[in-house]
């Protein structure tokens, strides 16, 4: 399999009305990036955040989930976590970095004399580990 960066992925949406899912992916902040036929639209094609999106008319597929990633989701939301789009899809907003919780380390210095019994373990690439913290 051939990896080109010509390649193009696109999210194929049902849309029962174009118009008002074309407003709800510019609320969004996609843009829209062609539309056809010129006299009554069946396909309008949008991008935004990394992705393109087909909405048809005639399309006859199953309700996606789209998660939209980003640290800022008051510019995109005004503080919504989930928006549901006329055609049913649904937008969840979740964070694009998120922080590590980190406990608290509880240091301590301590010394364990070799036993004869101590159990062995084989590792990685047969190495032999033994647990020096009972």
């Amino acid at each position: 399999m051939n990896n080109t960066d010509d390649s193009q992925a696109e999210l194929l949406l049902q849309s029962a009305d174009l118009n008002k899912d074309m407003a709800f992916l510019k609320s969004l902040g996609f843009k829209l990036n062609n539309i056809y036929p010129a006299d009554d639209p069946i396909v309008a094609r949008m991008s935004g955040h990394g992705m393109c999106i087909r909405l048809d008319r005639d399309a006859n597929c199953p309700v996606p989930v789209v998660n939209i990633l980003t640290d800022h989701p008051e510019n995109i939301t005004d503080g919504a976590n989930e928006l549901v789009a006329p055609n049913g899809t649904t937008f969840k907003v979740h964070p694009r970095s998120y922080q590590l919780e980190i406990p608290a380390t509880q240091h301590a210095f301590q010394v364990h004399r070799l036993q004869d019994g101590s159990p062995w373990v084989i590792g990685r690439a047969g190495m032999l580990y033994r647990n020096l913290i009972p």
